[in-house]
């Protein structure tokens, strides 16, 4: 389930920094926040961490790896369904980065469970999952966005048991 173009990824276990963009609307923050907390409390460590400021020019005062979470108006124009995606290594040179985009369409889901289930299926990419062919598991390629509504939905076994080899626990 693991990916990565380049062979394993390096910065298994090091802190990542992760900002919003300036202009991340503000009501769904703590959906996005949730999808990275969610995977801390997995590994029983802060494996992400906030930066506070919004913007480029926060993550990039520091050599650990970075995430930006960007939100997009209107709908992807690859796939006017696909609510989230994740780029790895691409928004500043810097091969152990990753931008997260929340596209337009994102908003439209006023449930706050469906999408902290959007947000952790975006932080796995950044942990170096890829797509599961498992259905049910978080890393599976779509969401049922309806199904979860009163909970959020849940990594799988197999992708705690892998999560937790490749990162371990703090020590």
């Amino acid at each position: 389930m693991r990916y990565s173009e380049a062979g394993q990824m390096t910065f298994r276990t090091l802190p990542i920094n992760w900002t919003f963009a300036c202009d991340f609307p503000e009501e769904t923050r703590p959906s996005v926040r949730e999808g990275f907390v969610y995977w801390n409390k997995i590994l029983d460590r802060e494996i992400f961490v906030e930066v506070k400021e919004c913007g480029v020019a926060a993550l990039i005062m520091s050599d650990l790896p970075r995430v930006l979470a960007m939100f997009i108006p209107g709908k992807n124009p690859y796939n006017d369904k696909t609510l989230a995606s994740a780029d790895i290594g691409l928004f500043d040179g810097i091969p152990r980065s990753a931008v997260l985009r929340y596209y337009g369409t994102w908003a439209d889901y006023r449930m706050p469970h469906s999408l902290e289930s959007v947000s952790r299926h975006e932080a796995g990419h950044v942990l170096g999952f890829d797509h599961s062919d498992l259905d049910g598991c978080l890393m599976f390629p779509t969401i049922d966005m309806p199904k979860y509504v009163k909970r959020a939905k849940q990594a799988c076994k197999e992708e705690i048991e892998e999560v937790k080899q490749i990162y371990g626990r703090k020590d």
